[in-house]
């Protein structure tokens, strides 16, 4: 059993994650490790401000003044600070740690963070195969729901904060299990859950969001019937008027209004014509608790009719009357799927809270309910767990606060336009047309269906089985069989909470990992399923409700069975594991070590942070959002502040850093401008010209004097419109990062003149070649032009790549040395082809392939008569650089 969760554990941890945000991570820890954690925040130029100030409080709604009055401004500071809010400080600086083990800084072993993720997803193994266990699943099938659980968020498993939510969550499961089978005392575990989880991850809030759920069923289920009945169906109406407000408070809604010709009022939650009917409805229904048993009609009656009224009033609200005419037919499809999807939601939910009233109602002794001191004790155990994690974080309320602002804020929508915060299935997000590159859902999806199969087959079974054998019975022996004794019960209370998970993960794919956790629940549908189908066999065979036991034999043949599948398992991704991560890697012949293959972190600005440290550059910059953790990291901070001295347009880090206007402003200089968008809405071709003006403009009103971007950017808008302008120039390049420089300024004049006199600092002689064989080309100085063949061929011949072999291309355009070039490119096409067998063993082949493929191009046009050979190798090169690049990703 722990051989095979631990074979799963690691299989899980080996998949390929982009690590955008492990490099966020590590900067933010050795700032906390060497500075302290605190809310004053040393990478951007753009980022929040610490406070709050006495003129910040000034802007706070009234009731926040009025609840601040009392208390110092120190106070307050410390009590709900702002600012920079780092809710994953402590994994930041676990993080750090970790690398930083093995000595000095700059000599860090990132492949500690790879033992950290297998260590971590080992443990969620256990963690799920426990809450299997203690609900009561027999060990291989919750085996077996335990390994499935890692195939379901292989993808998702990545090295950042996240992962503690993963771990955490069926950890979280597991204390509400052992607290209702076990021991009640065990749901003090949330104590120091809650309060790590909320120091390593801001995913802490599910486990309140999870919590209501189960304290209000299991208290709705303590008590008499008739107030369990009143409680559910108000809770219930209640659900459908938030669901009804949600709908109105979309950002779709303003669209449905204008094409349905009405004009769009923002919905108040808790005031307004819905509001107070459901007001008047709720007062009357908890007065009718106070009649008579014996009016159980009128009773009854008042909440048949006063569920229609409410179904009615709040499904009309979501249907408006649409002039589809007004949209275009993207906008159209759109907002048909945001209406579909939203009445789907509410019916369901509708027809769930009726479902739940009634079985915990009539159905009490087939449910698994807490009596009510041990509901009182998961009440007060969250509510310590709740104070524990505001005193024991270092930003107390604000880290409550700052979770709900980013979740339902009126630009929370604009924040989950990120790939991992999209649909689980790409059917499902209307927004676009290409498939999420976030994750795969595959595994996600094949869950859905089996979990549903499981709960459809369970039903049928619960449903059917004791009647129709019960039925049998009477015919046969006139004598009643029904088997409530034996008959599993029902654990409403975990089974929604597990409903939940599975719902927020098919809303936002970055939850399919967390949705693993839930995979026990299946696996006891298909087991207790089998259980009753097995009960009422052997009653209609011998009489009695006991469930025959698998023999021995039986038993030795499963265990054989399963321990064979498991070593074979472990042969075969073993075998994997050494053919992609330990043998020479074919897409890069530098950066080769575990944790660079499974982040993909090869192509980080490793080099291009030596440059900016060795010149000594400072100031601020325009970065790409996915290279700035690194960038952070990579340069050397102020000992004294921790402040980098190029500071960051942005980073990773969204909304714990930035206003939403700032993401919004960094999009639009990266999209090229209102000039980009207008003609994109006209169809009309792009001025590049135009853009280049408007980004040199916008760059310089923000004192941006230096642009980083990663070489696969070179075709975007951004970087050919910043290509037209006169001032822009390259001062660094390798084979994965560019520099540009404004030459208008003191600064960007001095490292331009530093490149090309041959006294600026470069990392590597790959990088000295490219960058000044670029300059010169874009400079066209005539006083080193000579020197510009040299070094775009010393460059080629260093390490053919991509970078290298633009340079040279654009060396090839000048005809005295169009000659020389071409004879370059004929050799490197010629030692590929003649020495393959010998190359195929090194590292960096498929990279040797690609450019031999981009080397016979070329020659096919300036060689007519060998055109058809080098187009043969061309298409040759491209397919195995192709399958080689498929085998390599795991």
């Amino acid at each position: 059993m722990a051989a095979g969760l631990a074979i799963f554990g690691i299989y899980g941890s080996t998949h390929m994650v982009a690590a955008g945000d492990t490099w966020v991570a590590l900067a933010c820890g050795r700032h906390f490790a060497q500075h302290g954690v605190d809310t004053v925040e040393p990478f951007s130029f753009n980022s929040h401000k610490a406070g709050p100030t006495e003129e910040d409080i000034a802007k706070w709604p009234g009731w926040a003044r009025t609840l601040c009055k009392p208390f110092s401004i120190q106070t307050i500071q410390k009590w709900h600070p702002t600012g920079w809010i780092n809710q994953n400080w402590l994994t930041h600086l676990i993080f750090y740690k970790l690398v930083s083990l093995s000595g000095k800084e700059g000599d860090y072993d990132y492949n500690m963070l790879v033992y950290w993720k297998f260590t971590l997803y080992i443990l969620t193994a256990f963690a799920v195969y426990g809450v299997g266990r203690v609900i009561g699943v027999s060990w291989i099938p919750a085996l077996a729901a335990a390994c499935f659980a890692m195939v379901v968020g292989r993808s998702f498993f990545d090295i950042r904060p996240a992962g503690y939510s993963n771990f955490l969550t069926p950890v979280f499961f597991l204390a509400l299990a052992l607290a209702t089978y076990r021991n009640i005392h065990w749901i003090w575990l949330l104590v120091p859950v809650v309060v790590f989880w909320a120091n390593v991850h801001g995913g802490y809030i599910y486990v309140y969001l999870m919590l209501v759920p189960f304290i209000g069923l299991h208290f709705m289920g303590g008590l008499p019937k008739k107030w369990t009945f009143v409680l559910g169906m108000i809770g219930t109406w209640w659900a459908a008027y938030l669901l009804s407000h949600q709908f109105c408070a979309n950002e779709y809604y303003p669209l449905l209004c204008k094409a349905s010709g009405r004009v769009f009022e923002a919905p108040s939650l808790l005031s307004g014509g819905y509001a107070v009917f459901l007001y008047a409805l709720t007062g009357a229904g908890v007065g009718m608790v106070f009649l008579p048993d014996r009016m159980k009609a009128p009773f009854f009656l008042f909440y048949i009719v006063s569920s229609l009224a409410v179904f009615l009033a709040f499904f009309l609200r979501l249907n408006l009357p649409v002039s589809y005419s007004l949209l275009t037919a993207s906008g159209r499809e759109l907002l048909e799927f945001f209406i579909l999807t939203s009445q789907i939601k509410f019916m369901v939910v509708f027809s769930a809270g009726i479902l739940f009233t009634c079985l915990m109602t009539w159905k009490k002794d087939r449910l698994v309910i807490l009596p009510l001191e041990h509901t009182l004790e998961v009440v007060l155990a969250s509510g310590v767990s709740f104070l524990a994690m505001i005193l024991l974080n270092p930003f107390h309320l604000t880290n409550l606060t700052h979770t709900f602002e980013i979740s339902v804020s009126k630009h929370a929508a604009s924040w989950r336009q990120v790939n991992e915060w999209r649909p689980a299935f790409d059917w499902m997000d209307k927004t676009r047309t290409m498939p999420n590159p976030v994750g795969d859902e595959e595994a996600f999806a094949c869950f859905c269906i089996l979990a549903g199969l499981a709960l459809g087959i369970w039903i049928a079974v619960r449903l059917a089985a004791p009647v129709f054998f019960e039925q049998r019975a009477k015919t046969a022996r006139g004598v009643s069989c029904s088997p409530p004794e034996v008959w599993p019960k029902i654990d409403l209370p975990l089974w929604t909470l597990a409903a939940m998970t599975i719902y927020l993960a098919v809303q936002s794919r970055r939850f399919i990992a967390v949705a693993g956790a839930v995979c026990p629940f299946a696996a006891l549908l298909a087991e207790q399923s089998w259980q009753m189908i097995g009960l009422t066999l052997e009653h209609r065979r011998s009489g009695t409700w006991k469930l025959p036991l698998v023999s021995v034999k039986w038993q030795r043949i499963c265990q054989s069975g399963l321990a064979l599948f498991l070593v074979l398992c472990a042969i075969v991704w073993g075998r994997k594991y050494i053919m992609i991560y330990l043998r020479p890697w074919p897409s890069d012949p530098i950066r080769q070590s575990v944790f660079m293959r499974m982040t993909a972190s090869n192509v980080k600005p490793f080099e291009v942070c030596d440059f900016i440290n060795g010149n000594g550059l400072h100031g601020r910059m325009f970065n790409y959002w996915t290279e700035g953790g690194a960038l952070a990291f990579g340069q050397k901070p102020d000992p004294q502040s921790g402040r980098i001295p190029l500071l960051l347009f942005m980073d990773g880090r969204a909304q714990a850093a930035y206003n939403h206007n700032k993401y919004e402003y960094w999009q639009l200089i990266f999209s090229g401008g209102p000039e980009v968008l207008k003609n994109k809405m006209s169809n009309q071709p792009i001025d590049e010209k135009k853009v280049g003006q408007w980004l040199n403009e916008e760059l310089k009103k923000n004192s941006v004097w230096v642009i980083l971007m990663p070489s696969n950017q070179a075709g975007s808008i951004f970087m050919r419109g910043i290509g037209q302008t006169d001032n822009w120039k390259t001062v660094y390049l390798d084979s994965t990062q560019q520099i540009l420089a404004d030459t208008d300024t003191a600064e960007g004049r001095q490292i331009a003149e530093a490149v090309l006199n041959g006294t600026a600092f470069f990392p590597d002689d790959l990088s000295r070649y490219l960058s000044t064989a670029m300059l010169i080309i874009e400079t066209r100085n005539l006083e080193h032009v000579s020197q510009m063949m040299d070094y775009a061929a010393k460059g080629f011949q260093l390490r053919p790549c991509a970078a290298s072999y633009t340079v040279l291309h654009n060396a090839l355009r000048w005809p005295m040395f169009r000659e020389t070039g071409t004879q370059i490119l004929k050799d490197f096409f010629q030692r590929v082809q003649t020495d393959q067998a010998a190359l195929k063993k090194q590292a960096g082949y498929a990279e040797l392939l690609v450019l031999a493929g981009y080397a016979a191009d070329y020659l096919a046009k300036t060689d007519p008569s060998q055109k058809g050979i080098y187009q043969k190798f061309r298409q040759e090169f491209k397919t195995e650089a192709e399958q080689i690049n498929k085998r390599a990703v795991w």
